[in-house]
């Protein structure tokens, strides 16, 4: 893959500063540097610096989000000292040296030797706010399949180091944040209208739209969701499945979650 070869030569240019180094002293249930060996911890800081941003090619976006997926766990795929590839819980164990390169090489080319399936349609994603979703669209949707952030869990937090490496620092996770649904509805389930408007103008007549919520004893989403949902659309079932007994994912606290529940809408 030639684009990991010169992702390989960029690595080797770069000269890591003191503003580097010191972007390294933030954490959140530890310090970032924490969790490398100094060598593998200056290589991801390296790597850092090149994929600050946006802008950039496909194959580089593919590669960042292969590094993305590497950067924490408890595998041997991983960059950091032993934690968990879904919460970068404090890193226990020796510190190892453990090369970026060559652990990203083999991500990459993992994924690229899989085989699509015949039924595969090629999409289209967006970096943006559910908000922009009408200016961006060329044409209405068919239907829409979604999961809602649960109340009492912030979705930065679980990923703070990837966030991190994406460019967050200490400031972005107090205020920045609070631009996004997930800390909004911690206010007001209302800026569900919003949502559910934006659900309706960009979907056709008979589109289904479907939220995957949570449910505990400390949140309804349920009854609040359906009935601001139905100010917009028509409400056709509520689906529950109780997961109190599974889904430990090998974490034992995984929250206030009891019951996963399909909210079904219809446009009409």
């Amino acid at each position: 893959m030639h684009e990991l070869d010169a992702f390989a030569e960029d690595l080797a240019s770069i000269s890591l500063r003191e503003s580097d180094y010191a972007a390294a002293e933030f954490g959140l249930n530890a310090r970032v540097r924490d969790y490398f060996h100094e060598e593998t911890l200056a290589e991801v800081l390296k790597a850092r610096r090149i994929l600050l941003g946006s802008d950039h090619s496909r194959p580089r976006n593919f590669i960042k989000a292969c590094l993305l997926h590497i950067l924490h766990g408890n595998r041997p795929y991983a960059l950091s000292r032993v934690s968990h590839p879904i919460t970068p819980f404090s890193p226990t164990g020796p510190f190892e040296y453990r090369s970026l390169m060559e652990r990203l090489r083999t991500r990459c080319e993992r994924l690229m030797s899989l085989q699509w399936p015949e039924e595969f349609v090629p999409g289209t994603s967006w970096h943006s706010d559910f908000r922009e979703i009408p200016n961006l669209l060329s044409e209405p949707v068919n239907a829409i399949i979604c999961s809602p952030p649960f109340p009492g869990m912030r979705f930065d937090r679980p990923n703070w180091l990837r966030m991190w490496f994406c460019g967050w620092m200490e400031n972005d996770f107090h205020e920045t944040s609070r631009g996004f649904l997930e800390r909004q509805q911690g206010r007001t389930f209302e800026v569900y209208s919003e949502f559910f408007q934006v659900c309706r103008d960009v979907s056709t007549i008979g589109s289904p739209v479907i939220l995957h919520v949570g449910g505990s004893k400390a949140y309804d989403m349920t009854e609040k969701l359906t009935a601001i949902g139905s100010r917009y659309l028509h409400h056709c079932s509520t689906i529950i499945e109780n997961v109190e007994n599974v889904e430990k994912h090998g974490i034992k606290d995984k929250g206030t979650t009891s019951e996963h529940i399909l909210l079904v809408f219809e446009r009409r």
